[in-house]
């Protein structure tokens, strides 16, 4: 009866610890999987109009405080890295701003944006007065 009990517990705690390590295989599995798509990501690129470099265009990571400027030639270098899936902003004075989203098809752990940032349509509304002074109206 006791070598029964002893050979019950034995199978047990086999089956505890082959449980507990198939656990902990997983996790080092899922971990190793979420760490490859969280990878850091440097982006650099040029930002342009028709071809025409612009400067000082900003270039936002989107729900961040963080950003750069593009120099006189239109390029950039992102100040930190960001990870596959983020969105960069990209937002200059009377053109369309554009929003891309981050992807690694290399796997290189580096990305080069050329983006294009087409004029936005103005509509002027009322009316331009031509061949008339400005002059504010006071009120008293």
């Amino acid at each position: 009866m006791k070598t029964s009990k002893t050979n019950t517990m034995i199978k047990a705690a086999t089956s505890f610890l082959t449980v507990c390590l198939l656990f902990i295989s997983v996790q080092s599995l899922s971990s190793q999987t979420a760490s490859q798509n969280t990878k850091d990501i440097t982006v650099s690129g040029t930002v342009s109009e028709n071809g025409n470099p612009l400067a000082d265009v900003n270039v936002l990571l989107l729900k961040s405080a963080v950003g750069t400027k593009t120099d006189a030639d239109g390029k950039f270098t992102f100040p930190q890295k960001v990870k596959e899936g983020d969105v960069l902003l990209f937002s200059y004075l009377g053109h369309e701003t554009k929003r891309i989203k981050i992807k690694d098809e290399s796997n290189s752990k580096s990305v080069v944006l050329n983006i294009d940032l087409p004029i936005s349509d103005v509509e002027l509304l009322g009316e331009v007065a031509e061949d008339e002074v400005y002059s504010s109206k006071k009120k008293n």
